[in-house]
């Protein structure tokens, strides 16, 4: 029992380690992505423009609003282009 509890803890450190791993990846690149400028910080203006690019990408209908639908179909492939949108190409 003892020996299935250190394995327990030693699977729950390695996962928790990749995790942490996917987490500052995932936050890489968020940074990279609304960092329009690359001076290393977001601003809200860089991160206004990117929201307002990604609205208008889910928009499909250009009424104004995101209604559920387009949300479920905003794919990715309108994610990057709101990025590419929002950063001028970048």
């Amino acid at each position: 029992l003892r020996s299935h509890a250190l394995r327990f803890e030693q699977q729950a450190a390695e996962l928790d380690a990749i995790m942490q791993k996917a987490l500052e990846l995932r936050r890489t690149r968020i940074m990279t992505t609304l960092d329009a400028d690359k001076d290393g910080a977001i601003t809200e203006a860089e991160l206004d423009k990117f929201v307002a690019a990604m609205f208008n990408e889910a928009d499909a209908d250009r009424d104004g609003g995101v209604t559920i639908e387009e949300a479920q179909n905003f794919k990715v492939s309108a994610w990057k282009r709101a990025r590419l949108a929002a950063t001028g190409g970048n």
